[in-house]
């Protein structure tokens, strides 16, 4: 069951980082906005997640794997359905940053909590 979730909840990021990349022209052409400022949308995800790795690495020791995990999807499921309600390009790019900044809880929080939980005799070692 937790291999079903942390395998649902890594599409569920991956979705996000990826999502809009096929839609920059229907996007542009909706919120009447030129084709450069409809790609910010994408750099402020990236951006906003790198700076959320930092942050959600310092959190985990602090709050557990599982807790930021739980809030990370949580969020970022909050963020995505409110990213859609976006009526112009700069409601837009800063409601993806948001979403990259706490989709980024996912990746660290998954790797600690799987290197908590799995047992170290299969776990791969260097020689």
């Amino acid at each position: 069951m937790i291999a079903l979730c942390l395998t649902l909840s890594g599409l569920l990021v991956l979705c996000s980082l990826y999502i809009l990349i096929p839609l920059l022209n229907v996007l542009s052409q909706d919120l009447q906005s030129p084709h450069h400022l409809t790609a910010y949308t994408n750099t402020g995800f990236s951006l906003f997640y790198a700076i959320g790795f930092l942050c959600a690495g310092k959190l985990i020791p602090q709050y557990g794997p599982k807790r930021i995990l739980v809030y990370g999807m949580f969020g970022l499921a909050i963020t995505t359905w409110i990213t859609g309600l976006a009526t112009s390009i700069q409601m837009l790019i800063l409601f993806r940053a948001v979403q990259g900044f706490i989709a980024a809880a996912f990746a660290p929080a998954a790797l600690t909590y799987i290197s908590d939980h799995y047992p170290p005799e299969k776990m791969s070692t260097p020689d």
